[in-house]
């Protein structure tokens, strides 16, 4: 498969790579809000804030600026895997776009691999938030901190602290949500720490 994009300043760039597509074996999980954080779940909220986070994870810049697999950006147990059907308080919510990694508040959030830092602000359902552009269409988002230790437009590198673990926004306690966006699209965080992509 080869994916050629251009900029609007006129840039060309083209990635060729095979493609896979195989039977995901994705579980179901269930879980319950307080009724404070189950207000979060009211569906203008949640629209809002997909739009507004989807228009970010949609850019595109065509720099690469990463090597090499990913590191965790988090050392911990996960606590909820890539792709797992959700209900929340007994309502069918969609998919899991990320995975979820225990951690204690406060204990420091580090960046995985280059990048520059497009988004980092609190926002309603996802908490503290950090955004980062990797390049070639590739973004990783970092949900839920309870501190945000980076600024849009910054340029970070692999083991810069961006954050720390919190339990900010629509939670049932304190963890990491990292999920990885390629074009838009959420695919396996965990992929992308097991090798070099692309």
């Amino acid at each position: 498969m080869m994916v050629s994009v251009q900029s609007e300043d006129g840039q060309e760039f083209s990635l060729t790579t095979q493609l896979y597509v195989v039977k995901g074996d994705f579980g179901h999980e269930e879980i319950r809000f307080s009724p404070t954080v189950a207000k979060l779940l009211d569906p203008e909220i949640m629209k809002k804030e997909n739009l507004y986070v989807g228009e970010v994870f949609a850019s595109f810049s065509p720099e690469i600026h990463w090597e090499g697999p990913f590191d965790w950006p988090l050392s911990g147990a996960t606590t909820s895997p890539f792709g797992f059907r959700r209900q929340y308080n007994g309502k069918l919510a969609g998919f899991h776009a990320g995975i979820d990694i225990r951690g204690q508040e406060g204990v420091a959030v580090q960046v995985p691999a280059a990048g520059a830092v497009v988004l980092a602000e609190e926002l309603q359902v996802r908490g503290g938030m950090v955004i980062i552009d990797h390049g070639a269409g590739v973004f990783t988002g970092y949900c839920h901190l309870s501190s945000i230790e980076t600024e849009a437009g910054q340029t970070v590198k692999r083991g810069d602290p961006l954050g720390t673990v919190g339990s900010t926004g629509l939670v049932t306690g304190p963890h990491l949500h990292w999920e990885v966006r390629v074009g838009g699209v959420a695919v396996d965080p965990v992929e992308w720490t097991e090798r070099s992509l692309p």
